[in-house]
């Protein structure tokens, strides 16, 4: 067995030190990134009467940032907001569309309440839709004389389901992981 050398020890001392400060950035950065969620609501009753409907199923996203680090995102630290009713409808206003995102509060150990409101008309025509989370959702459309009305409530048997989405710092975390592992069954292998 050879026996380690000064400038091999050297070598092994600062890979180890710059695997270390590598995750250590990545779990900095980690912290105070982005973080983006997708969201979903399934099983309604339609319009608070007895029928209910099991794959009735709202869709969404979310992007946040923790900016008081107290693991609680609110109305202030959502830097986007998605709805997938019919297409993705991200809340911008812009034009004869208005979105209004009044009330948000996700705690990641426990539940996320939010009120929506999407709006898109013209003279003739138009679309809204409403989410108002635990309690009902739904839209109205309207053209000429005509036009549709489908409203849900929230159950007992309603699933929430939130689900974080992976950041590129966790695959950096990941990668660095995968290099260190890799340079060290190497350097096990060598030795042999």
């Amino acid at each position: 067995m050879p026996v380690p050398t000064i400038r091999s020890t050297r070598s092994l001392m600062f890979m180890k030190l710059a695997s270390c400060a590598a995750l250590t950035l990545c779990a900095l950065t980690a912290n105070a990134a982005d973080q983006a969620y997708e969201w979903s609501f399934q099983g309604f009753a339609y319009k608070g009467g007895p029928d209910f409907f099991p794959d009735a199923k709202i869709t969404g996203q979310f992007v946040v940032n923790d900016l008081n680090q107290d693991g609680i995102f609110d109305l202030t630290e959502v830097k986007s907001f998605t709805y997938d009713m019919v297409g993705k409808q991200p809340c911008i206003n812009a034009g004869n569309i208005t979105c209004s995102l009044s009330t948000f509060s996700y705690n990641p150990a426990g539940a996320l309440s939010f009120d929506y409101e999407f709006r898109r008309s013209s003279e003739s025509s138009g679309h809204h839709d409403w989410v108002h989370s635990g309690k009902n959702w739904g839209y109205a459309m309207w053209w000429g004389g005509d036009g549709e009305d489908v409203g849900y409530t929230w159950d007992a048997r309603t699933v929430a389901t939130i689900t974080a989405v992976p950041e590129p710092h966790s695959y950096l975390m990941l990668g660095a992981g995968l290099l260190s592992l890799a340079a060290f069954t190497r350097r096990r292998r060598n030795r042999k």
